[in-house]
């Protein structure tokens, strides 16, 4: 069956056709979050699933000037790539990285100091 006749059962709510569309795509999304994230079974399975969810609530305005197989492998890399800050987030915070300790905004970091940033011409921050 090609893409849009399969989107359009899916968006019908063919049973069938809500099957194949999983089973033609899962294992590539799986094998797709397992390079990025590594052999975390648990995790890819649960991106794969979350990429499911996004793509059936976007279905209906996928188009189809491109590849639906790169419109949800495009989805997954974002999804696995969040993760992947979300783990460098915890690693960070329960190791008590510096990273973590407030950090002056820009404006404050780039403020000229009086006389030419000749040392002590500055206030800490």
């Amino acid at each position: 069956m090609n893409e849009q006749r399969l989107v359009r059962k899916v968006l019908a709510g063919d049973q069938r056709a809500q099957q194949e569309f999983f089973l033609a795509y899962r294992d590539r999304l799986y094998r797709t979050c397992v390079h990025f994230l590594g052999y975390q079974d648990r995790e890819a399975e649960d991106i794969v699933q979350e990429v499911f969810l996004i793509a059936h609530q976007k279905l209906a305005a996928f188009d189809f000037k491109h590849k639906l197989s790169t419109w949800l492998i495009q989805i997954c890399v974002n999804l696995c790539f969040e993760r992947l800050r979300q783990r460098k987030r915890v690693l960070l915070q329960e190791e008590g990285h510096p990273l973590f300790h407030w950090i002056p905004p820009p404006s404050v970091r780039t403020a000229p100091c009086g006389s030419r940033g000749k040392p002590g011409s500055c206030p800490d921050i």
